[in-house]
């Protein structure tokens, strides 16, 4: 008997996705075939979409059209509200429209703990109300009264059952790193120092009295709600911010603004961020990718050393990419692609590697891979990480813990000890 609202409560479903599921093909099967659909008691029924590629559309016709379309009473465009905020007006958007299921792409991505902690619970309201089909990369994300789970048979596109109890993440150790790792540079000293740093444009304030100070040799995380300042605090730690100039920021031995460029900076930082992956061609070799770490560029334009050569090919082989140097970069998994990036970010042996959220948006297996290699690295060199992410992930434990408390007169900073 089909399920409907009225004859008993919504059943709810979780897909738990892998990376190379086409989530395209299976999102029109969800909703796109009325008479046929991939989940059999939703055929007949109407279903929308709740995804950020959703609402990225909405801020986009908005700003194409100077209209608002969502927030009509508070008269104000999508933009314009904070990430937990965007998320809750859109599903509210979408339950008026009376659909009888929704399907949660990744609802969780990109939230902070209090905006993850209160979508959960608006979902949990209306849980009674309305069918949710919840698609998901990781297992901790799926939402705590989901009745049954799946995932996607890859050769046939195929929802099959997922045994909840016979999951287990795979937690290998990577190989040895230290005959790579070259520590002349990273003699015992202090890397960087903030006293007391205020950070505001015109009378929007950022951050009020900041002070942190990282040594060599350390695991850090930062974190803080969304808006909290966590990228100017990351253009802070690099020398890119102006506004850094003329304040107590040392960076490296050097109080800035004394002489040193902001290229001399950039040679003892490995970056890592998910963003840089939209700035390299796709059709660039993986060993290229890996090269250009040397010379701080996005993409390969002088002929590397052999020396450099050598180095490139070592790390990927100890990494289980030794067979891929010459492949396209677009051709590896997603997590591939995040590992070689990484990769760029520690080729030059720096002395601080910033890593801004490198498991977001990847599968178990994916982010169980670069979690492995960042353990890796901390274990088995000097390089001082820190590590930037919402999501506390329980095989990743930083040694201590940054966080940006927002306030009035912008974010403060509190420093945690972690529990291991």
């Amino acid at each position: 008997m089909p399920i409907t609202k009225a004859s008993q409560n919504p059943l709810h479903s979780a897909i738990l996705l892998a990376n190379e599921i086409d989530k395209k093909a299976l999102i029109s099967k969800l909703i796109g075939d009325k008479s046929l659909n991939i989940l059999p008691f939703l055929s007949q029924k109407k279903g929308l979409v709740f995804s950020d590629q959703a609402i990225n559309e909405v801020i986009a016709e908005e700003e194409r059209h100077d209209s608002i379309t969502i927030a009509l009473s508070q008269k104000r465009k999508l933009k314009t509200f904070s990430s937990g905020e965007r998320k809750k007006l859109f599903l509210k958007h979408c339950l008026a429209q009376n659909p009888d299921f929704l399907v949660l792409d990744n609802p969780l991505d990109h939230l902070d703990i209090a905006s993850r902690a209160e979508l959960k619970e608006f979902l949990k309201e209306i849980k009674d109300k309305i069918t949710l089909i919840q698609l998901a990369n990781r297992k901790t994300d799926i939402l705590d009264f989901i009745e049954q789970w799946y995932e996607v048979d890859v050769p046939f596109g195929e929802l099959v059952p997922f045994q909840v109890e016979n999951f287990s993440s795979k937690k290998d150790k990577c190989s040895d790193f230290s005959l790579l790792i070259d520590d002349s540079n990273h003699a015992a000293q202090e890397l960087i120092r903030l006293e007391n740093v205020f950070l505001s444009y015109g009378e929007n304030h950022v951050l009020d009295g900041i002070s942190w100070t990282i040594g060599q040799n350390e695991f850090w995380q930062l974190i803080g709600p969304n808006g909290s300042g966590k990228s100017s605090m990351l253009a802070m730690l690099t020398g890119d911010n102006v506004k850094g100039y003329g304040q107590e920021v040392y960076l490296f031995g050097k109080k800035k603004g004394t002489g040193e460029s902001v290229w001399d900076i950039k040679k003892k930082i490995g970056y890592f961020s998910v963003a840089l992956l939209d700035l390299f061609k796709s059709d660039q070799k993986v060993v290229d990718m890996v090269l250009s770490g040397f010379y701080d560029s996005i993409g390969l334009y002088v002929k590397p050393t052999d020396t450099q050569q050598r180095i490139a090919s070592q790390w990927l082989s100890l990494v289980g990419l030794g067979d891929k140097g010459n492949d396209r970069f677009s051709k590896l998994s997603e997590g591939g692609r995040r590992i070689v990036l990484i990769l760029r970010a520690v080729i030059k042996n720096p002395p601080l590697v910033l890593l801004d959220e490198p498991v977001e948006g990847l599968d178990e297996k994916n982010a169980q891979w670069v979690i492995q290699l960042i353990n890796t690295l901390v274990e088995q060199t000097t390089m001082t990480i820190v590590y930037i992410s919402h999501r506390t992930e329980p095989d990743l434990d930083a040694a201590r813990i940054f966080e940006l408390v927002p306030g009035e007169k912008g974010a403060s900073g509190n420093i945690q000890e972690a529990l291991r």
